[in-house]
């Protein structure tokens, strides 16, 4: 309290990026664009590292930034990994039969968690996994404070 109060909080406003490294970028941009709907939003290449950004069309708020680790002198075995993103959906059910039809891989089905939050984890070309949320609560992941 005492820090916002200060204002302290307007120092930090976003996330902008996430890293995701994988290994043929043009391979990872074409399932992000067609296999998910995502949009592109940045591609450009700066010094030989090319750099790539994309997000799910209705936010661009926070991208996923695709990367080669070999560009950041990182081992190859940074890519397949849990990424520890979290994409929403509306439907849950849905969306997984959609991207199951698309052959996008799924470490498991959608399930009930224990706070009523259904999810299921799915991978991208590079088996980075990532966790699709459908939240219970009406108004979204985070409670309406009164």
């Amino acid at each position: 309290e005492e820090h916002r109060e200060k204002g302290l909080t307007a120092m930090i406003k976003n996330i902008v990026a996430v890293d995701v490294y994988v290994s043929d970028q043009d391979k990872a941009l074409d399932f992000y664009e067609h296999t998910l709907d995502f949009e592109k939003v940045a591609d450009e290449t700066w010094d030989g590292i090319r750099w790539i950004e994309v997000a799910p069309a209705k936010d661009q708020q926070t991208t996923l930034t695709l990367l080669n680790p070999l560009d950041f002198d990182l081992s190859e075995d940074h890519i397949g990994r849990d990424t520890n993103v979290a994409f929403e959906t509306d439907d849950i059910h849905t969306t997984y039969q959609e991207l199951k039809k698309q052959s996008v891989r799924f470490k498991w089905q959608p399930k009930q968690s224990s706070t009523q939050n259904w999810d299921c984890q799915f991978c991208d070309q590079d088996n980075n996994t990532f966790l699709l949320v459908q939240y219970f609560r009406p108004q979204g992941r985070h409670p309406v404070k009164e």
